[in-house]
């Protein structure tokens, strides 16, 4: 540590503000150590005085709303948001006026406009005895309140960020605690267990500060020292651990998480060099570092079943690298559960430059994982948005250095992650497709596909949220929205809000697109949000989904479709699709006159009833 602290402070002494903070990152997201946080705050705090910020890809406004001191917490947060590219402007009303803020008038909480309102309660607060009388009352009161204030906070326009409390360790009862339905411990339990639950039906963000506790130590999380001095529940360290939680659950909620894994393979999949011993002699399955292998082989099948997509890139002869997982009954990955698969002799950043390319994702999205440092080196230099990380250490530490290291926080769970790699599958089989066929509208009468526009529903909103959010190329507008203010749009009569999902003869993608119109006024619809997946990119999709909104509209009344286009860094492919829509210039925006000539839809895809 001692090195690394020397060398960034040389680094800010010189102004070289891009080197401090891309020397520090790496350290902020492995190790929730205060002493890397504080110095990262100290870092950032010195380079905007001479005019540096890290490069933000989102941004987010949160205010704290706690019933314990959160100064120094406000300053951790905004260090745990910028390591995953999301600039945090925080908001620290004084602490114990929740109910105050929210049903006040909170003149500076309303000045703020916050996306997010993070509510962090303490176990403090519920002076709870070691048994405690009327459990389930108490559990009621407690959920009660705080789901009182997601609704306030909901209703001012922002998502609610709710901290779950520690579960203390009983000194009394001991292990007879877990046992006994009345003890404090069990209370909190049962207390954290019903926010968590409501909150997966309200559009609420949970962090669970009792698994970050548990994580580092319950112990090293608290300092009783502290709360009497200070009323700061936690230590530093704890805090910066709680931090770093809560920093990735907002980043997430951004859009911000890792996409794509890409693997290396030897030391890094398998023990030795395929090349070198063959498929049967790589290290996986039986033995010690064979079973850590393996084991990181699980983690990483949990990580695509969970919606992230896995790639390799490997220095071998490509019928070598296949051989494994072709031939090897030890294996727990198989070539199906890659998405991209590329192995030559290139370096590894055109091999990952090719994998970013075919997957239709950006480089930001991607994090290169590699036992030999100088090869993410050369990935991290040539390809500054790629993350990469170094499997160094012993292999059982394989899974925990990943997690810690990229961002895969879920924030909500939708049919599409479980189908997301499939999809990706199917889509390769349709490249092979339109490589064969004579033209685009051959290709795309071959695809035989199918679509169900259907209005937002609860069933749907999670998953329009997250096309909102994640969604880069194939985005006019690049708002953001939440799932509750997209299930409000749903909800308000002057809006039309649709999702579009597909199939074609490989594959159902589920939804895919989803767009946003509103609010009515004059005759006119303005769209708001338009927006679909690059799995789906090129196949008229479009067509078919404004078709359906101009039809939803009409039926309304409507007599123009007003859009309009915010260029991106990564939003170029639809600068013209309104013009190519048939719509018309009307200075900056570009307006569809409904009375006169039908939209442009689709002859290639046929609405299921």
């Amino acid at each position: 540590m001692t090195d690394l602290v020397s060398h960034v402070r040389t680094l800010v002494a010189e102004g070289r503000f891009d080197d401090a903070w891309a020397s520090l990152r790496p350290a902020l997201r492995l190790d929730g150590d205060y002493r890397w946080f504080n110095r990262a705050a100290r870092l950032l705090a010195t380079a905007a005085r001479h005019g540096w910020t890290p490069a933000y890809r989102r941004e987010a406004r949160l205010a704290v709303l706690s019933t314990y001191e959160t100064a120094e917490l406000g300053e951790l947060l905004a260090v745990a948001c910028a390591v995953h590219g999301l600039r945090l402007d925080v908001h620290l009303p004084p602490f114990g006026q929740v109910e105050q803020q929210l049903l006040g008038s909170a003149d500076e909480l309303v000045a703020f406009a916050p996306t997010h309102v993070l509510l962090a309660p303490s176990t403090h607060d519920l002076s709870l005895p070691e048994l405690v009388d009327r459990p389930e009352a108490v559990v009621d009161e407690v959920v009660a309140r705080w789901t009182g204030a997601w609704r306030r906070v909901l209703e001012s326009g922002a998502r609610p960020v709710q901290h779950l409390f520690v579960v203390p360790d009983s000194a009394v009862l001991g292990n007879l605690a877990l046992g006994t339905p009345r003890s404090r411990s069990n209370v909190v339990r049962e207390i954290n267990r019903r926010l968590a639950d409501a909150a997966t039906r309200r559009h609420v963000l949970v962090v669970d500060v009792d698994r970050i506790a548990a994580d580092i130590g319950k112990s090293t999380w608290s300092d009783h020292r502290i709360w009497y001095a200070t009323r700061q529940p936690a230590s530093y360290d704890g805090l910066a651990a709680t931090a770093r939680g809560t920093g990735a659950v907002l980043a997430a909620d951004a859009g911000l998480g890792c996409k794509c894994l890409v693997l290396d393979l030897d030391g890094s999949v398998w023990g030795g060099v395929v090349g070198d011993v063959g498929w049967d002699g790589v290290e996986v399955g039986p033995g010690v570092r064979g079973e850590a292998f393996r084991a990181f082989q699980d983690f990483l099948a949990g990580v695509r079943e969970a919606g992230v997509l896995l790639a390799v890139s490997s220095k071998n002869d490509e019928a070598t690298a296949r051989e494994p997982f072709e031939r090897n009954p030890h294996m727990r990955l198989r070539l199906e559960d890659f998405s991209a698969f590329v192995a030559d002799w290139r370096p590894k950043s055109e091999q990952v430059r090719d994998i970013v390319e075919a997957l239709g994702i950006s480089p930001e999205d991607v994090v290169l994982l590699d036992d030999n440092p100088a090869e993410c080196l050369e990935v991290g230099q040539r390809l500054p948005g790629v993350g990469t990380v170094p499997l160094t250490g012993p292999v059982a530490d394989f899974p925990r250095l990943v997690a810690s290291s990229v961002l895969l926080e879920p924030v909500y769970r939708t049919d599409e992650d479980a189908t997301r790699a499939a999809s990706y599958a199917a889509r390769d089989r349709a490249e092979v497709l339109r490589a064969e066929a004579a033209s685009l509208p051959e290709f795309w009468r071959s695809l035989e596909m199918t679509a169900r526009v259907r209005p937002v529903s609860e069933r749907t909103v999670q998953r329009a949220a997250q096309l909102s959010r994640r969604t880069n190329q194939f985005n006019l507008t690049l708002r953001r929205r939440s799932p509750a203010e997209i299930d409000a749009l749903g909800r308000d009569p002057d809006w039309i809000c649709l999702t579009l999902a597909l199939a074609d003869r490989f594959a159902d993608h589920g939804i895919v697109g989803l767009c946003l119109a509103g609010p009515a006024a004059d005759g006119e619809l303005p769209v708001d949000t338009l927006v679909l997946s690059c799995r789906v990119i090129g196949r008229t999709a479009e067509h078919h989904l404004l078709a359906a909104l101009s039809r939803h509209a009409a039926e309304r009344g409507i007599r123009r479709l007003r859009g309009h286009y915010v260029p991106g860094p990564r939003n170029a492919l639809v600068a013209d699709l309104y013009d190519r829509l048939g719509f018309r210039r009307d200075g900056d925006d570009w307006c569809l006159d409904l009375t006169g000539a039908p939209p442009i839809d689709s002859p290639h895809i046929r609405e299921q009833p």
